[in-house]
């Protein structure tokens, strides 16, 4: 297996990148051609209204590869729809290399709480713009690479579950802790 990333791309003066429902559908839907096309394991991913956190582990083709076609075919989707030209997002996305097992919980655990620290929602579950959903069964997509990351929890698929679940639960009044995105381009949290 390849490198894991935590990979945070933002929008242009932070302006939004998401106006619609269709508009998180498409990215979604991008990311899901690009696994099919150019490998690659999504463990955890997140669209906030101007920035995007993803959680990848690179198969054969390295991260830059990936985020090129992902933030081009959004980008060229996005600019048809919105009538715009120009730079959706702002300069070159951060990627985070991560090299250790426990860093791993604990950053899909930072990414799949975005919108709750955000306000966005009170409930991690109630945002249907992140992986989350996916390691508590609402989503089948197969975006997602939960597996992976469950057998963390436990040996069951529904012992590991639970066992996530409290995890996440027990960050839910926590603050955003800065050094999961806080990075220069290739820091390297082990």
């Amino acid at each position: 297996m390849g490198g894991l990333y935590h990979v945070i791309t933002r929008g242009n003066n932070r302006r939004k990148i998401f106006h619609s429902h269709d508009d998180y559908v498409r990215f979604t839907g991008i990311l899901q051609q690009q696994k099919l096309k150019l490998p690659f394991y999504l463990y955890a991913y997140c669209l906030m209204p101007n920035h995007v956190h993803l959680l990848i582990e690179m198969q054969d083709d390295p991260v830059s590869r990936i985020m090129q076609r992902v933030l081009t075919s959004y980008s060229q989707y996005h600019n048809r729809k919105h009538t715009r030209i120009g730079h959706l997002f702002q300069g070159r996305y951060k990627s985070i290399l991560c090299q250790s097992d426990r860093y791993l919980g604990e950053l899909v655990r930072y990414i799949h709480l975005n919108p709750v620290r955000a306000k966005m929602v009170k409930r991690p579950e109630r945002d249907e713009y992140s992986g989350h959903r996916a390691y508590i069964g609402l989503d089948k997509s197969g975006l997602v690479d939960a597996e992976p990351v469950l057998r963390h929890f436990g040996g069951t698929k529904k012992r590991a579950v639970e066992v996530y679940t409290r995890f996440v639960e027990s960050s839910l009044g926590e603050r955003s802790q800065e050094n999961y995105y806080r990075a220069t381009e290739g820091r390297l949290l082990a």
